[in-house]
């Protein structure tokens, strides 16, 4: 029975430990009414993007309410080990990795075939000299509407 006692207490500490860690990534700012999320990278829905890091993701109140002005809208920064100059290809082969990975796990019809995510970046030079990367992504929706 002590030895039992003793695992649970240690993998408390661990647990509590870990998630310490994880609660204080703060890659970005939002007020309070923004959920948040910080997921490790590799992700667990989408092993296929190798790199190790942190995901911090907010998510808008009702963001999962069809009828809601908040309706799919989140944010979502990487902190990773890239160890090369971002592309555009980069981000449109990572995020359609990263959603298609996404919907198959959250998809409960494991009948149906769930349409590649399509994904399209632009990269942006400003002023200053800094590169910045613009996209659309279009995704199946597995969360709510199911389309």
């Amino acid at each position: 029975m002590k030895k039992i006692i003793i695992i649970l207490i240690l993998l408390s500490c661990s647990f509590y430990s870990f998630g310490q860690k994880k609660e204080e990534i703060n890659l970005m700012q939002t007020d309070s009414a923004w959920g948040k999320e910080i997921i490790k990278i590799p992700f667990w829905f989408a092993p296929e993007i190798n790199y190790e890091g942190y995901e911090d993701i907010r998510f808008a109140k009702g963001w999962e309410e069809i009828d809601s002005a908040g309706f799919w809208t989140l944010v979502f920064v990487w902190d990773m080990n890239l160890n090369t100059k971002p592309t555009a290809k980069l981000f449109e082969d990572t995020i359609k990795l990263y959603f298609d990975g996404l919907m198959k796990v959250v998809n409960e019809d494991k009948e149906l075939i769930i349409p590649k995510t399509k994904a399209s970046f632009l990269e942006n030079k400003t002023k200053n000299g800094t590169t910045t990367f613009t996209g659309i992504v279009e995704t199946y929706d597995a969360f709510t509407t199911k389309k």
